[in-house]
């Protein structure tokens, strides 16, 4: 069973009178074997409820942290989350001070329900910061895409050339395109230049070293190398089968 006094609570567990020694002995292991179980399979589901709140703070889901904050309200102490929001707060360059020290304030005074209370407020205000960040986040993340698509025959195509046109950092570049479209910034590019490719090779007359030069490769060698790594066969081959599937 869980006994509470003031904010504290303690695990115990009752058994039926025993007199044997030796009953009492494995009564007592037996007991203390669950009541760790029982502890454990607490901390680890507080564990989980810490992980997830996290995860929603930084994407800005303010009703998903209050759902949280009120159902851990039920079992576990606001100290265990007022850590968490004071380091997502500290990525976001807000200061958490003032929290803390109403924290602190609402505990010396017995206000259990308070520091609940202050810690959603404390939740909201982050996700108007973190929800306002992603939004942003999700445009820039469009423009680059947008802008790799429409000039993904550029030979010059590169992380380095995003970061100068867009004035942001490469470790952004890249963390941007592997979020959004769940690829590298090489295989995205890649990929467009192939899907272009497959287009000239099936579709017009023109010679694979022009197509190569069209989708943005400086040679018919590093074409071809790049082609056989995405499709498993050279674009000769490629345009082989294409023509052999127009003419059936």
């Amino acid at each position: 069973g869980i006994l509470e006094r003031g904010d504290r609570k303690y695990s115990f567990a009752v058994s039926s009178p025993i007199l044997s020694p030796e009953k009492i002995r494995d009564t007592y292991m037996n007991l203390k074997s669950e009541m760790r179980r029982k502890y454990e399979e607490r901390n680890n589901s507080l564990l989980s409820r810490q992980t997830e709140l996290i995860y929603y703070l930084k994407l800005g889901k303010k009703e998903q942290c209050l759902s949280i904050l009120r159902e851990c309200s039920k079992s576990y102490a606001p100290d265990s989350f007022l850590p968490l929001l004071a380091d997502v707060a500290d990525g976001c360059d807000f200061s958490a001070e003032e929290y803390s020290a109403r924290f602190e304030r609402l505990g010396v005074a017995g206000k259990t329900r308070g520091q609940w209370d202050m810690l959603a407020d404390m939740a909201d205000e982050i996700c108007g910061i973190t929800g306002t960040k992603r939004t942003d986040m999700d445009e820039l993340a469009a423009l680059i895409c947008q802008y790799i698509e429409e000039n993904c025959s550029d030979p010059n195509m590169s992380v380095t050339l995003l970061t100068q046109q867009f004035a942001v950092s490469r470790d952004l570049v890249s963390k941007l395109i592997r979020l959004y479209k769940n690829q590298t910034f090489c295989d995205y590019l890649l990929e467009l230049r192939m899907h272009r490719a497959f287009e000239l090779l099936g579709q017009t007359d023109l010679s694979i070293s022009t197509i190569a030069e069209a989708v943005g490769y400086t040679s018919y060698t590093s074409f071809k190398r790049a082609f056989i790594r995405y499709k498993g066969i050279s674009p000769r081959e490629y345009r082989v089968a294409a023509e052999s599937a127009r003419t059936r």
